[in-house]
């Protein structure tokens, strides 16, 4: 019962048959691997930070570390983990938007383009 709400709420109530116990290891299956995924790009990118691979990451997970124990103050962590995770939207968007080579043939749209859709 718990798989065929997760998979009404993802697939919706239009599905083409009704629920089977296929449909039950797909999602199974489909969880999984996310789980997976997810888990092994934490792990991946807590290696980086500790071997300095990225250097500026690192630089500022360790600031703001030495900074929450100098204060001793843990309220301020949670704004340090926002803040890092837009450091990684803005370090991402660094490397599949603005260089050209990693795009692939594809361009953002222009202001133009974007006032005509």
């Amino acid at each position: 019962k718990c798989f065929q709400n997760v998979a009404i709420t993802v697939h919706g109530v239009h599905m083409p048959d009704h629920f089977s116990f296929a449909k039950v290891k797909g999602c199974i299956r489909e969880i999984n691997f996310t789980r997976k995924y997810v888990i092994g790009g934490i792990i991946h990118e807590i290696k980086d930070i500790r071997t300095w691979v990225n250097p500026t990451m690192s630089a500022y997970v360790f600031c703001a570390w030495m900074h929450c124990i100098y204060a001793n103050a843990f309220s301020l962590v949670p704004g340090y983990v926002v803040f890092f995770f837009v450091l990684q939207l803005m370090r991402t968007y660094a490397i599949y938007v603005v260089e050209r080579v990693r795009q692939e043939g594809f361009a953002q749209p222009t202001f133009e383009e974007m006032l005509k859709a």
